[in-house]
């Protein structure tokens, strides 16, 4: 059996009670710290209406509400948010984005879950970053679904679509719907 220095036997045994002497740890070293994470999006861009202003209706629930935007070059969603007006709110609400169809909404690209509808806010539900693809003008169509009547915040002019639908999970194909002349407060948030 080979001997250990003195040296190595005394620190050692000075760890043992506590001390950390010529490298005898049984511990590993502190890891440095993690770099922060990098944000998401750098600069995320709305696009759809993104503001409050202009005259204010209420939804009557079980219809689903269209609105398009065009896209110009491909961009991935991260969010969609609609605002919803002061009063009495009941219910929850769904978010959908479509492909278009000649003009008005055709096939399902993403839905959210349904989530409780918030009065005087922006309702914002989280996509898993779907990639929106363009290659010149592009138009995709924004949808909501409330399960009851909500506030809503309506800004015109615009190109809306709207249905009676009942509550639940959106068609995979946009039956056709009716045009309207407003569009509402509703947006997705993307990341260039």
């Amino acid at each position: 059996m080979k001997k250990l220095p003195i040296f190595l036997l005394v620190g050692c045994f000075v760890l043992l009670i506590g001390f950390n002497f010529m490298g005898c740890s049984s511990t590993p070293a502190p890891a440095a710290p993690a770099a922060a994470p990098a944000p998401l999006c750098a600069s995320p861009t709305s696009r759809g209406v993104a503001s409050t202003a202009g005259l204010s209706y209420s939804d009557p629930g079980n219809e689903i509400f269209t609105s398009p935007i065009t896209l110009v070059t491909g961009t991935t969603a991260t969010s969609i948010s609609m605002y919803v007006g002061s009063g009495p709110v009941t219910g929850q609400v769904r978010f959908a984005v479509y492909g278009d169809n000649g003009g008005v909404p055709g096939n399902l690209i993403i839905e959210t879950n349904p989530q409780n509808i918030v009065a005087s806010s922006w309702n914002t539900a989280n996509l898993p970053n779907v990639f929106l693809p363009s290659s010149g003008a592009t138009v995709y169509w924004l949808a909501l679904l409330g399960s009851n009547t909500f506030p809503g915040g309506y800004n015109a002019p615009g190109n809306e679509m709207y249905l009676v639908y009942s509550w639940g999970v959106f068609p995979d194909s946009m039956p056709v719907g009716t045009a309207n002349s407003g569009a509402n407060a509703i947006y997705i948030t993307t990341c260039p």
